[in-house]
């Protein structure tokens, strides 16, 4: 049956990069999404059987769905940890998530490499601790399905701008701290207050869109 739950991530990013193909006819475009599916040169195939095919992958129209996470996923035989405490990133996590988001590749592309962020192996005592490879990682985490790998870059995203709103009246805070010390001015205070009050909202807006 074709549906989001017999797609990997490394086909949805091949399937997608199919549709992003303006070189390709809609004709060519079925015939490579159905062999990227099912493996099956569909080219040589009966007419009347492709176009029966073809009506499967209607499912391609809606939004990949969601659901809760796991605290641990077993991809290719090997047992990976989910980091669910944002909060508790190491710069290195955080330096690489801002990197893959700056790549100036599709979101579709990076999703892999954003996941690596918090998908660790069970063996590894933190990310990117030196006892595994991260393209390893990478290369298993396209393997994963779909719609599990939609569902936790949809938890990171959604917790790193939940933890970006804390940090930000934290640091209102510290600067209300400073103020009451008189290390700041009155000005300086109200500017900086003003800037992260505006951003924090921003942050909430966006996870309300998204």
């Amino acid at each position: 049956m074709m549906n989001y739950e017999n797609i990997t991530l490394k086909q949805y990013t091949n399937i997608h990069s199919v549709l992003e193909n303006k070189e390709l006819d809609d004709l060519q475009k079925n015939i490579e999404i159905l062999k990227i599916i099912s493996g099956k040169d569909y080219g040589k195939e009966d007419i009347k059987v492709f176009l029966d095919e073809v009506k499967k992958l209607k499912f391609l129209n809606e939004k990949i769905p969601t659901k809760s996470v796991q605290r641990s996923y077993i991809i290719n035989g090997r047992k990976y940890r989910l980091q669910t405490d944002i909060k508790n990133l190491t710069v290195n996590q955080y330096m690489d998530y801002s990197n893959y988001l700056n790549m100036g590749k599709s979101k579709t592309e990076i999703i892999p490499k954003l996941i690596s962020i918090i998908l660790i192996p069970q063996s590894a005592e933190y990310y990117n601790d030196g006892t595994y490879s991260v393209g390893d990682v990478i290369k298993d985490i396209e393997d994963i399905n779909v719609i599990d790998a939609n569902s936790i870059a949809f938890f990171l995203s959604n917790q790193l701008r939940v933890y970006n709103v804390h940090f930000l009246y934290c640091l209102i805070l510290k600067m209300w701290w400073k103020k009451v010390m008189k290390k700041i001015t009155t000005q300086e205070y109200q500017t900086i207050k003003t800037h992260c009050k505006n951003l924090a909202s921003l942050i909430i807006l966006q996870m309300q869109y998204n």
